[in-house]
């Protein structure tokens, strides 16, 4: 017994701390190391250039715009001579028709001789002048106060309302034809309906004949490009009130589709880059486009079904994660991955 406390015990102590030291050692040093060779990822993979199989689809392309309920602006009558106001044809507030004559103008030729030395009398002579468009007439001169070429008479006020919104040129671009109608929403207004007697181009505004100088224009002034569609007759909207315009653009059905970040330039034409299946080599390729969503472009000519391009042209941006999936009929591969297991 004496043997086994003073000499067998102590040994034993030494051997397992001696073994949870090593095992200590082991989990601190060289586990990690092991973990890493143990866990399938490979940092030096490559993941290849995204794929794309061109294919058959659809492209319906509408564009919806942010739009406003706009009053329309008012109308002036221009005076065409330098004269006065000699009769006003219709009263102040009063409800003209476009064409209808609202003032009479008059200009004075003064006293003069004729050639046999005779005296012919002052006289005068009559312009009439037209309200614009249908609306009310606000006057802006009395009657004998003189007018100038060009200067304001009268305003005529049509009191109706318009859906307006404003077009970026990228959606020009996906107007091939001009659409004449839009279908409106209102925001906490009526139901969804259609407006016909749509207009793009640049806003219209109060009738001027000053041109202005076109080499330095005016910089309050607006230049963008308005979609205005007159309020359909029956529905009740006040000015200010916010919705949108969708505008059909028109459609493609049953035709070849890529993706738009397979292409660069979105209209009229553009370049892919198509890949060999054979060498992997890939080679530029010019092509005709048509409409396009914003995701799915037609291509008019230059690729057939079943060709593979690469699904991001140089330049366009790639998807954040391998694999991230593209809408429409074709089919997206990717590059075989070396080194990964």
């Amino acid at each position: 017994m004496k043997t086994l406390r003073t000499v067998v015990f102590p040994t034993a102590r030494i051997l397992v701390l001696a073994l949870i030291a090593v095992a200590l050692v082991k989990l601190a040093f060289f586990s990690g190391e092991q973990a890493r060779d143990d866990d399938g990822l490979d940092p030096g993979a490559n993941f290849g250039t995204p794929q794309y199989v061109v294919g058959m689809g659809d492209v319906v392309n509408n564009v919806e715009l942010t739009a406003s309920v706009v009053a329309d602006p008012a109308q002036n009558v221009v005076s065409t001579v330098d004269g006065y106001v000699g009769v006003w044809n219709a009263e102040d507030g009063q409800w003209v028709e476009a064409g209808t004559i609202v003032v009479e103008l008059r200009r004075e030729v003064p006293a003069s001789v004729d050639a046999n030395g005779r005296p012919i009398p002052a006289t005068f002579t009559r312009h009439n002048l037209t309200a614009p468009i249908s609306g009310t007439l606000k006057r802006s001169l009395l009657i004998n106060q003189g007018a100038t070429i060009g200067g304001t008479v009268a305003t005529v006020n049509p009191g109706t309302l318009s859906i307006s919104g404003d077009i970026t040129p990228e959606q020009l671009f996906r107007l091939e034809t001009i659409p004449t109608e839009a279908e409106v929403t209102i925001n906490a207004g009526p139901a969804p309906f259609t407006c016909t007697g749509l207009v793009v181009g640049a806003p219209t505004s109060a009738q001027s004949t000053d041109p202005g100088d076109p080499f330095n224009p005016d910089p309050g002034s607006s230049t963008s490009v308005k979609a205005t569609c007159p309020v359909t007759e029956g529905v009740r909207l006040f000015a200010g009130m916010s919705g949108t315009m969708g505008l059909a653009a028109g459609e493609a059905l049953g035709v070849i589709t890529v993706p738009v970040s397979a292409v660069q330039g979105v209209y009229d034409t553009g370049r892919v880059w198509v890949v060999d299946p054979a060498t992997e080599a890939e080679e530029p390729r010019d092509i005709v486009l048509g409409i396009s969503d914003g995701m799915q472009i037609e291509v008019k000519s230059g690729l057939t079904e079943g060709e593979t391009i690469l699904q991001y042209a140089p330049g366009n941006m790639e998807p954040m994660e391998p694999g991230m999936p593209i809408e429409g009929d074709g089919v997206m591969i990717e590059e075989s991955v070396e080194g990964a297991s």
